[in-house]
């Protein structure tokens, strides 16, 4: 057997380097695992912004010994998929075909709170706090003559979980592995954001308002009910109903995915377009 130096040993390491498998820092050689990836990431290329996300699928989805989660690298990358014209079509147009975003925004609760009317219909926004909500989207109604909002919240976890209806307790924690915990969650966030738009969009906005969950994770049966259920919220003593949506399930924000990503996981999808 050849005896490696300490350059062909080096070079080994820079090609699993290359490759997205480890990273170098400080004199240490580490596994790419989502709990490391936020140095790695810092210095990200494009061809390295693609590994750190493939590392972060692996991790997050899959389960990487139980080490680490890049749920919100996950998070991003969906609500990204969402913004192209023809996924959020095909994926969730929440309010039919005919309402498209012609923009996508991320807010700051600063500049949200100095936005227009012309800044906020139809387009596809997130807030960089995280308020319960992960996007919003504002579009004018011809049919009812209001304007409606359509919310949505990500999560990811290892396609093993699933994610169940919870009880009084998990409502009271906003535990997000349930459903109740969930409602919860986005309550608080639909409650101020609308709170927040009043000023701008008039005293009786919205005319409409939905929820959408898109979930890695196995949905109960139980907790897809008690999503789709609908909530109401409670606005300076004013209920504000919001329709549930069918929930996104696994199967579902999945077929968000680049094709590479699904084989990566070992799901290729048969019948894609």
């Amino acid at each position: 057997m050849r005896t490696r130096t300490k350059a062909d040993c080096t070079a080994l390491l820079g090609k699993w380097e290359d490759s997205g498998f480890i990273y170098q820092n400080a004199g240490f050689v580490q596994l790419l695992v989502p709990a490391d990836g936020d140095e790695y990431h810092k210095r990200a290329t494009s061809t390295t912004d693609t590994l750190f996300l493939r590392a972060a699928l692996l991790g997050t989805l899959l389960g990487w010994g139980g080490r680490g989660s890049a749920g919100h690298v996950i998070e991003d990358y969906i609500l990204e998929r969402l913004t192209t014209s023809i996924n959020f079509a095909r994926h969730w147009a929440p309010a039919g075909t005919d309402h498209i975003p012609t923009d996508f925004r991320t807010f700051t609760t600063t500049s949200l709170e100095q936005a227009t009317t012309e800044n906020l219909i139809n387009v596809f926004f997130n807030l960089t706090r995280d308020t319960g909500l992960d996007g919003a989207f504002i579009c004018w109604s011809s049919d009812d003559q209001c304007l409606e909002l359509h919310t949505l919240q990500i999560k990811s976890g290892n396609l093993a979980a699933t994610t169940t209806l919870g009880g009084r307790a998990a409502k009271e924690r906003m535990d997000d592995q349930t459903a109740v915990g969930i409602i919860e969650k986005a309550k608080r966030g639909i409650a101020r954001l609308i709170s927040q738009l009043r000023p701008i969009l008039g005293p009786t906005f919205p005319g409409k308002t939905t929820f959408t969950l898109f979930t890695t994770k196995t949905l109960h049966l139980e907790a897809r009910q008690g999503l789709q259920a609908g909530f109401d919220v409670d606005i300076d003593s004013q209920m504000v109903h919001v329709d549930g949506l069918p929930a996104r399930d696994q199967i579902s924000t999945l077929a968000l995915f680049e094709d590479s990503f699904l084989l990566l996981l070992g799901l290729p999808w048969p019948g894609r377009n």
